[in-house]
């Protein structure tokens, strides 16, 4: 499936019912592809939204700066049109850094985040959303 988010064709696909509910979110230069046995086995288990970055894949490849950012609101833009409203968020590598930045942005969006093979940059629009965690 594709929608159109600031003109941009974000491919995606989405599959399942039920409360519980993910999206999984690729790395750098990877596609929906790395995500479909998670997509298709937790489909099993409720609502699952594989998305692809622009510039990615079947996506649009928009002549533009990319950022953390702009795929992060890509990604809550995907979710709110398909009713994801409370996803686990599932990100590989760079993906990992889209779900701290969607946590940090919109700290009640995500029920839970995993995050696979990336590394941690907290987003300095964490600020005090994270704050509670760092301390012992």
């Amino acid at each position: 499936m594709k929608l159109a988010h600031d003109g941009i064709q974000l491919s995606f696909d989405i599959a399942g019912a039920g409360p519980l509910q993910f999206l999984f979110v690729h790395g750098l230069g990877g596609d929906r592809t790395h995500f479909a046995p998670q997509m298709e086995y937790f489909a099993r288990q409720g609502r699952a939204l594989n998305a692809e970055l622009r510039g990615h894949g079947e996506s649009d490849k928009p002549q533009q700066a990319y950022s953390i950012e702009g795929f992060a609101d890509d990604l809550v833009f995907l979710c709110n049109r398909q009713q994801i409203t409370k996803p686990v968020i599932v990100g590989q590598s760079m993906g990992g850094n889209m779900a701290l930045e969607i946590a940090a942005r919109y700290p009640d969006f995500p029920a839970g985040l995993v995050l696979l093979d990336s590394g941690v940059l907290f987003p300095a629009s964490a600020g005090t959303v994270f704050a509670g965690y760092w301390r012992a």
